[in-house]
């Protein structure tokens, strides 16, 4: 058990804060009860200067480490948006495939867009990896792969696997969540390097 099961992360800023500033408070009030009132200098100019710098160099530090998480915010949200997108591109495609596999893969799609929401994000919170998440997305992925075809309509929707991981027009395989928690060894996996 490490102290970020015992108080939460939104809790702990505040609490570092206070306990910083009292440990602070207590050492200047220690510091001025035991020494004698003229024994401390009136002032010193070196340490306002040490102090700006030290400042400086502080603000420069927290303004990267903003920039850097709000950067990492925008990336996550934009792969959110591309796996949302690449469910919904998925969902629309499966209309084009017979009746009972177009049922079994809008299930599928949709069981796994559940089970993101609900097991995933809880999961990721807790520095787990949720093996059912992965199974359903490679399930969803093998459906299409060894689909027969047995029309010559059927035969058109034969399209690169690859198609199936771009997300709004890009060429890169495998680039949505989705796919790329399948395409280690499984047919799409072969497919993209045909």
């Amino acid at each position: 058990m490490t102290w970020s099961d015992v108080i939460s992360s939104w809790a702990f800023g505040p609490l570092a804060v206070c306990l910083m500033v009292a440990v602070t408070c207590s050492a200047h009030l220690l510091v001025h009860r035991y020494r004698k009132p003229g024994t401390l200098p009136e002032r010193n100019a070196t340490v306002g200067l040490i102090i700006g710098v030290v400042g400086g160099i502080y603000a420069v530090l927290l303004s990267f480490v903003v920039i850097v998480v709000w950067q990492q915010f925008n990336a996550a949200e934009a792969n959110a948006q591309n796996e949302a997108s690449a469910i919904a591109d998925l969902h629309h495609l499966s209309f084009a495939f017979p009746q009972p596999l177009r049922r079994r893969i809008a299930d599928n799609l949709k069981a796994y867009a559940v089970s993101v929401v609900s097991v995933e994000f809880k999961a990721m919170a807790t520095g787990r990896d949720p093996s059912e998440v992965r199974d359903l997305a490679v399930t969803t992925m093998n459906l299409i792969a060894n689909w027969e075809t047995k029309t010559p309509r059927e035969a058109n929707l034969r399209w690169p696997r690859c198609v199936i991981s771009s997300t709004r027009g890009t060429n890169e395989c495998a680039t949505t969540n989705l796919l790329s928690r399948c395409c280690s060894g499984s047919p799409c996996g072969s497919a993209r390097s045909s």
